[in-house]
């Protein structure tokens, strides 16, 4: 008898991934609510903004990322050319 579905059930009741997949999701709630759009544009205003912020939140953390690992770099790169010292070196821009 195998144990690695067990282990595999474990980690995911762990890891709080859920057996079942949710009935709802941003695509559901916004198909449903488009049939009632002119009525009621809450339906549809409401989870695409929500998903919105979510991918603006996204792209702003990845911006964040690769400015951070940018510095790093022309900081490693400032500190170890042999031409220059760490005294002769640059200012980084914060």
């Amino acid at each position: 008898m195998s144990r690695l579905p067990l282990a595999g059930w474990a980690a995911s009741l762990l890891l709080g991934v859920p057996r079942v997949p949710p009935d709802y999701s941003w695509g559901t709630i916004l198909a449903h609510g488009m049939k009632d759009a002119v009525r009621a544009p809450w339906l549809v205003l409401a989870p695409g903004g929500g998903l919105a912020v979510v991918a603006a939140a996204c792209v702003a953390t990845g911006l964040g990322i690769v400015d951070l690992l940018r510095v790093r770099a022309d900081r490693h790169d400032a500190l170890s050319s042999p031409t220059e010292t760490a005294e002769q070196a640059p200012p980084i821009n914060r």
